[in-house]
């Protein structure tokens, strides 16, 4: 073993700066620190650090380790800050609503059918009083009756109502899942249950010209899908697969997805966003210019994840093939580990509260674990057999991706999926299939017998992957329910995960 071997973090810089940054994040978060603590520290370690760039060379190689903690304390206290600065709770809490209000909001979405009313994420515009008018900053989930003759208002239009708002509060008191929380992570703090009668439209729209076109994009996709893919079940499948469209998902499909361990498939990740990249790569392979390119690749590989929602999955997968197309196009090869390290940094400077998501733990979690235990995994197992060593890789990479994310599925949803690796196995493979389908058909839609046929062979590969999935869920023994773990667990578990990573690495041979 090489005795002088180089550290991880020479190859990964960007490791040392993101966990002093998250760690900064997540204290902020637990006690509540003030915004104007947070910068003060920011402000005296940055000055601290332009002073130290003014000193001899001599003294500055002899306060290293100094200079070195000080520039963690900075990221610590900038991580802080932002955190601070992004805070959802703060505005929420200031803000009293009197029962005679009226209140101005603007859509940020086209409404959305439920079983009895019409939904749609709202932004407050002001709330008037009397003669006072505030302006919250915070959103609003607004819930409008049916009603077959009733004008729907849509996404931008600006409406009043004299309803007071009330705040949003968990279904079940006690529950693991806290609903309210979820929502005011997203800086949704109200919600108002309304008649149409009780809308006032208002002069003027508040729309974003990019997200307009996305959403009629996406209606137009939706369209497609509704037109050739019959079945509902399949149908509600095919819209969350191709653009994560979730509002026409079946509750007990998507929950055998959920208790088989295959419910990436469901949302949009990595696993599209490769397929998407590998698809316009072969489209721009003929290109010859430098720039152009990668251009055009980077603008697909972005419109494509605004077009699927900008979830923190799609948007740290989008950032990683985006820094993965920059390292080619300038000839660099860069570590994987490090793209993603970026790829966290700067999602999390953008929304700091993202760091609570679960989707986006659960994200990272899979791909760091990938990239740490697939190749160790891999080699347990040669064989010169071309078939059984593609089937081989494919399982590795499914178990490998389980290993970091065991402890946050125990944490967050007390369960396990005992057969994980028979459903991904079938289910990744056919889910691919299934998207490129999609794509094709989007693009053939004009041609009406293609279309139909592309259609009839999509709704039969997703009646098919249903079926599989809903049989193993049905399994004995197929999940194991109950486990509660609390956070000290968790921290033992990524400890214990750890270990076997330095034997199983061969980091450590005298450990075997």
């Amino acid at each position: 073993m090489n005795k002088f071997r180089i550290p991880f973090w020479k190859d990964a810089p960007f490791v040392r700066i993101i966990i002093p940054f998250v760690t900064g994040i997540a204290i902020c978060d637990y006690l509540e620190l003030p915004e104007k603590i947070c910068l003060t520290f920011t402000s005296i370690f940055l000055i601290l650090l332009i002073a130290h760039s003014f000193i001899k060379v001599e003294l500055k190689f002899r306060l290293r380790h100094i200079t070195g903690f000080a520039i963690n304390i900075l990221i610590f206290s900038a991580g802080a800050f932002i955190a601070s600065l992004k805070n959802p709770f703060r505005s929420a809490n200031t803000i009293r609503i009197p029962k005679e209000s009226v209140c101005t909001v603007f859509l940020l979405e086209p409404p959305i059918e439920k079983k009895s009313s019409w939904k749609a994420l709202c932004s407050f515009e002001s709330l008037q009083t009397g003669d006072s008018l505030i302006e919250p900053e915070t959103n609003l989930l607004l819930y409008i009756r049916k009603d077959s003759n009733a004008r729907l208002p849509g996404y931008g239009n600006r409406i009043a109502f004299k309803k007071c708002p009330e705040r949003i509060k968990n279904f079940i008191k006690g529950s693991p899942f806290d609903y309210a929380r979820y929502c005011a992570l997203k800086n949704i703090h109200y919600q108002v249950f309304i008649k149409p009668s009780e809308i006032v439209f208002l002069e003027g729209e508040n729309k974003n010209r990019l997200y307009e076109f996305l959403f009629r994009t996406q209606d137009w996709i939706i369209s497609i899908l509704r037109k050739y893919i019959e079945g509902g079940k399949e149908r509600g499948l095919a819209e969350a697969l191709l653009i994560g469209y979730k509002n026409d998902l079946d509750r007990e499909l998507i929950q055998s997805y959920s208790n088989t361990g295959v419910v990436h498939v469901v949302a949009i990740s990595g696993l599209h966003l490769g397929l998407v990249y590998s698809i316009l790569n072969l489209i721009c392979r003929p290109l010859k210019r430098k720039l152009l390119r990668p251009s055009i690749i980077l603008t697909g590989l972005w419109l494509f994840s605004l077009l699927a929602g900008g979830s923190p999955s799609v948007l740290r997968s989008a950032v990683m093939f985006t820094s993965l197309v920059i390292g080619e196009t300038v000839s660099r090869k860069s570590s994987g580990i490090n793209n993603l390290a970026v790829s966290a940094f700067f999602l999390l400077c953008y929304d700091p509260y993202w760091l609570w998501d679960a989707g986006f733990i659960l994200s990272y979690s899979a791909l760091l674990s990938i990239m740490l235990f697939m190749k160790p995994l891999y080699n347990l197992f040669i064989s010169e057999n071309k078939i059984i060593d593609a089937v081989w890789k494919l399982n590795a990479v499914t178990i490998s991706a389980q290993i970091l994310t065991v402890p946050v599925l125990l944490y967050c949803f007390s369960q396990f999926p005992n057969l994980f690796v028979v459903t991904n196995f079938i289910a990744i493979p056919l889910s691919g299939v299934i998207l490129i389908g999609e794509i094709v058909l989007c693009a053939i839609y004009y041609v009406e017998p293609l279309a139909i046929l592309c259609g009839n062979i999509l709704t039969k590969l997703i009646k098919l992957m249903n079926a599989i999935v809903e049989y193993i869920d049905k399994l004995p023994y197929s999940t194991t329910r109950n486990v509660h773990v609390n956070l000290l667990q968790v921290a033992l578990l990524y400890v214990f995960i750890g270990f076997v990573w330095h034997w199983f690495a061969g980091k450590h041979k005298s450990w075997q």
